[in-house]
This record gives structure tokens, C-alpha cells and sequence, in this order.
């Protein structure tokens, strides 16, 4: 399994990053909901995943009935799956379980000077 996590020295360069939060609110294994502000009133809502030493964020939205995965999800191998509904999708790209062509957008994550930083937009 890679890490999608990467450590970066410096700033993270290009797109729009923001910080999640410190590194240590997601020392353990688990799902941890963020909603970032993207402005005065939109926020962009975040799942990171932690397994092992492995960090991963997806958009914190099942496309099939767009409620929260953060409120019921579980992990199942190298899954994330939505409580409700039990759709299934890969930590890594964040496609379906099933070859649907559906899938949950993923971002890329930085640790540095002790905080985990998500690319939003490149």
C-alpha cells in the first residue's frame, strides 16, 4: 500500500492548499471528518482516513444519496463504506467498489511543521 501522504519541507507548492489540521488529531487509526472553509460561507467537506501509517482524503459525500459518509462509514479492507447504503469505495482513487464509472473525489495530503495540509484544487 502507498502513502498518498507526502512529506513536504517548505511550503506545499501549486493549487490550493489548506490545513487540515495537526498531525496528531489523526495519529490513530480511524475516520476523521474536517469541513475546510473554501470562503465567508462554503466549506469543502473532508474525510481523511488513517490506516497504519498510510493518510488518505476523500470528499466527504456518497454520491448516491449525497449524505455525509463521516456519519455511519466503516472501513472494509481498502474500502471506505457508506453506512447507509453500504456503497463501497477505494481509499486510494476513490472509485466504486463495482465497476460503475462512480466514485468519490480523492485529494492529495502533505505533512509539514507538524500539521496535514490537503491539496482542494489544482
Amino acid at each position: 500500500m502507498s502513502n498518498p501522504a507526502a512529506k513536504y519541507e517548505g511550503e506545499p507548492q501549486g493549487g490550493a492548499w489548506r490545513r487540515v489540521c495537526p498531525a496528531e488529531d489523526v495519529a490513530a487509526d480511524g475516520l476523521y471528518p474536517f469541513a475546510l472553509p473554501l470562503g465567508d460561507l462554503l466549506h469543502a467537506p473532508l474525510l481523511v482516513v488513517r490506516r497504519g501509517d498510510a493518510l488518505y482524503a476523500l470528499h466527504d459525500e456518497c454520491p448516491h444519496r449525497r449524505v455525509k459518509l463521516s456519519e455511519r462509514a466503516y472501513l472494509k479492507g481498502d474500502l471506505v463504506v457508506c453506512g447507509w447504503h453500504h456503497w463501497g469505495f477505494h481509499l486510494e482513487t476513490g472509485a466504486h467498489m463495482l465497476p460503475t464509472g462512480i466514485c468519490v473525489p480523492t485529494y492529495p495530503l502533505a505533512l509539514r511543521d507538524g500539521a496535514l495540509w490537503a491539496l482542494l484544487e489544482s
